[in-house]
């Protein structure tokens, strides 16, 4: 079991730093130090290590970490505790590297199907479970905005944090935007009016009156 554990945590470093297709099996089983016999008794192939890392990542890493964060207080004070956790995220892991689901998101998405099905499992375990969350925080109240789309904003803002300071690397910006996402968030709570229909956007596009003409200039 431990030599498993072992595999899997190296696995998921080299993930993280490389993306798939810039590890090899190779390489992961000479860090690991465990026997190519040894490997493959736990993992088939790189596609199957893949998946188990994906599993323990998004269980240990994303699901507990903010099952841990709900100690039963307000709302606001949650979504303060979310983002510290996405802002201890950057600082002690991803300033050098984007987290494991976003980097997956961008190699893969558009050339493995099955690899995009477990990033997509992983995405919408994390959203159910801050849905539930949330539905126990907004009980008895009404916002403009349901949970469900609540739990996607929080979600994209995780990501969209992740993916911009691996880039900028700059500690000042994380603090300017974990106070900016906080102020969003208060405006939303300030909010309570649900709308009793969908408020329908007209389109972009330009409307033509039956007898007109769209001039391309050469």
């Amino acid at each position: 079991m431990y030599a498993s554990k072992k595999i899997l945590k190296i696995a998921k470093s080299e993930f993280e730093q490389n993306g798939y297709y810039g590890v090899s099996l190779n390489s992961i089983i000479a860090k690991t130090g465990v026997s190519k016999g040894g490997f493959y008794y736990y993992f088939q192939t790189k596609k199957d290590l893949l998946e188990k890392v994906l599993i323990e990542y998004t269980k240990t890493e994303i699901l507990l970490p903010i099952q841990n964060l709900d100690t039963g207080q307000e709302f606001l004070d949650f979504i303060k505790d979310y983002i510290k956790f996405t802002a201890r995220e950057l600082n002690n892991n991803y300033f050098h590297n984007t987290n494991l689901l976003t980097k997956l998101t961008l190699e893969l998405s558009n050339k493995d199907p099955k690899i995009n099905k477990l990033v997509q499992t992983a995405f919408q375990q994390w959203e159910e479970l801050l849905i539930s969350i949330l539905i126990q925080k907004l009980q008895g109240k009404e916002y403009s905005l349901s949970p469900d789309q609540l739990a996607k904003i929080m979600i994209s803002l995780n990501q969209g944090l992740l993916l911009v300071n691996s880039c900028f690397k700059d500690s000042v910006r994380l603090e300017q935007e974990y106070d900016t996402i906080t102020k969003l968030f208060q405006l939303l709570l300030q909010s309570r009016i649900i709308p009793s229909k969908p408020i329908e956007l007209e389109s972009i596009e330009p409307k033509l009156k039956s007898n007109e003409t769209i001039f391309i200039p050469d």
